[in-house]
C-alpha cells in the first residue's frame, strides 16, 4: 500500500508519512479526540491535529534519542486534557520535554536533583502531577513534580528490583508502580504505599476507567490478573496463548485488551467467553490505544506498521507501512 492509498483511507496528506522508516514506540490521544502524539526511538515526536475527517501533522519535535531503543519502554509520550501541551519522556534522559501543541515551542524541561536519567513517565489524570521513573545501582525509584509550578515536590526511592512502568488511575488516587518482582501501588497525594504484591514479572500495568480495578499482565503465569481496589482481592486471570506485555481497558471500561509479541486480544468484561484477536503485526507489537470514543483500536510494531481497527468487530479500518 503506498501513500497515496494510505491518505485516502486515513483522510491525511501523504506528504506527512514520507522520511526514514522508524518503529513507532509511542501514542497517545488527547482527551478531545483531536490531537495524537506519537513518539520514535529516535526521539522524534510527532504532534497531529484532525482538521475536520483530516489528520495533519501540525510540529515535528525532538527529544533525546532512547539508549535502548528496541524496548517497549523506549518512550513515553503524553497530551494533556486540555489539549494545550504534548510531554515525552526518552529512555535515559535527563530531562522530560512539554511542548506547545499550537506553537511547537519546547516550553518546559522537568529535571532531577541529582542528575537522575529517566526510562519512564506518567502524567496525572488533572495534567498537575508528573512523575519520572529513575533507575540506579542501588534502588529504582520515582521523581515527582509540580507541573504548573514546574517544581520537583518528591524524590522516592522504591524498590532493588527493576522498575518497568508507573501509571495512575484514571481517578488520580493511586499510582502502579511495575517490577520485575510484582506492584506496587502508591496513595498519590502523599505517595505512600499501599499495597505491594511480589510473585510477577510485569512490564507493565493498567486501572480500569473507574479506578477500581488493577490489570496486571503477568509474564509468570501467561495471564492477565484482575485486581479490585476496593478489597485488594485478585478477581479474574484471562489466559493468552504468548507472554502478556500489557493490558488495555476501553474508555467504559467493557473491553479489556491484551497484547503479546506479535497479537491483540480483546475481551468484553460484561460477556463471559467473548473475545476477539485481531489482525496480528509482522514483528513485536509495542503500543496500542483506544480513541476517547472506544470505537478505534490503535497498535503500533516494529514492523514499522500503525493499524487501526474497530474495537467491537475487530476489521482492520486503516494500515499506515514505514510510519514514522
Amino acid at each position: 500500500m503506498d501513500g497515496h492509498e494510505v491518505s485516502e483511507i486515513l483522510h491525511c496528506d501523504p506528504r506527512e508519512l514520507q522520511g526514514a522508516p522508524c518503529h513507532v514506540f509511542g501514542i497517545a490521544f488527547s482527551l478531545s479526540g483531536q490531537v495524537l502524539a506519537t513518539a520514535d526511538p529516535s526521539g522524534t515526536v510527532k504532534c497531529w491535529r484532525r482538521e475536520a475527517n483530516f489528520w495533519k501533522v501540525r510540529h515535528t519535535l525532538q527529544m533525546d534519542p532512547a539508549q535502548r531503543p528496541n524496548e517497549v519502554s523506549a518512550v513515553s509520550v503524553f497530551v494533556t486534557s486540555d489539549d494545550e501541551f504534548v510531554l515525552g519522556c526518552s529512555r535515559n534522559s535527563t530531562a522530560i520535554r512539554m511542548w506547545d501543541v499550537e506553537s511547537g515551542e519546547q516550553v518546559a524541561e522537568f529535571e532531577g536533583q541529582l542528575g537522575e536519567r529517566f526510562v519512564e513517565a506518567a502524567l496525572s489524570p488533572d495534567d498537575r502531577t508528573l512523575v519520572g521513573v529513575y533507575h540506579s545501582n542501588t534502588l529504582e525509584g520515582i521523581v515527582v513534580w509540580d507541573v504548573a509550578s514546574r517544581k520537583l515536590r518528591h524524590r522516592i526511592p522504591l524498590t532493588p528490583n527493576a522498575l518497568l512502568d508507573v501509571v495512575f488511575s484514571p481517578d488520580g488516587r493511586y499510582l502502579g508502580c511495575a517490577t520485575n518482582e510484582g506492584v506496587i501501588v502508591l496513595e498519590s497525594s502523599s505517595f505512600e504505599r499501599v499495597l505491594a504484591s511480589r510473585g510477577d514479572f510485569l512490564l507493565s500495568l493498567c486501572f480500569s476507567p473507574d479506578g477500581r480495578t488493577l490489570a496486571l499482565p503477568s509474564r509468570h503465569s501467561r495471564t492477565i490478573r484482575l485486581w479490585n481496589l476496593d478489597t485488594f482481592r485478585e478477581t479474574a486471570s484471562l489466559s493468552m496463548s504468548d507472554d502478556p506485555l500489557a493490558a488495555f481497558f476501553s474508555d467504559g471500561g467493557s473491553k479489556l485488551v491484551g497484547l503479546s509479541a506479535t497479537q491483540v486480544r480483546t475481551w468484553n468484561l460484561r460477556s463471559v467467553g467473548d473475545k476477539i484477536s485481531l489482525p496480528g503485526h509482522a514483528a513485536t507489537v509495542n503500543r496500542v490505544a483506544f480513541s476517547p470514543d472506544g470505537k478505534v483500536l490503535a497498535s503500533s510494531g516494529q514492523d514499522q506498521v500503525l493499524q487501526l481497527a474497530d474495537a467491537a468487530t475487530g476489521k482492520p479500518l486503516s494500515v499506515i507501512s514505514g510510519f514514522r
